[in-house]
């Protein structure tokens, strides 16, 4: 499945077995920017998932990549992502 947020798309899958937690890929393209924009969104993606028990007890296969037709995407902010992860965990869980 597909999801599209504000700040990054995100496709995920439902694993077979239950209790080994979320696995996370992170794909960044370069036309996203050069190696300071890229990095800096994957370790700001990583620390949220990381502070985040409920996320990171989910039984996903995510793989999350910028949106790139955004340009509130270029440089995030910790409280934006924690937002859009919100309002992602909410379309999970329905």
């Amino acid at each position: 499945m597909r999801v599209f947020g504000d700040l990054f798309v995100m496709l995920f899958a439902k694993k077979e077995e239950l209790g080994l937690g979320l696995k996370l890929g992170i794909s960044v393209p370069k036309r996203y920017g050069n190696a300071v924009l890229r990095n800096r969104f994957k370790r700001i993606v990583r620390e949220v998932v990381r502070h985040d028990a409920e996320l990171k007890s989910l039984s996903y296969n995510m793989i999350i990549a910028p949106n790139l037709r955004s340009n509130s995407a270029k440089w995030p902010n910790l409280s934006d992502m924690r937002r859009s992860f919100d309002l992602l965990k909410c379309g999970l869980n329905s």
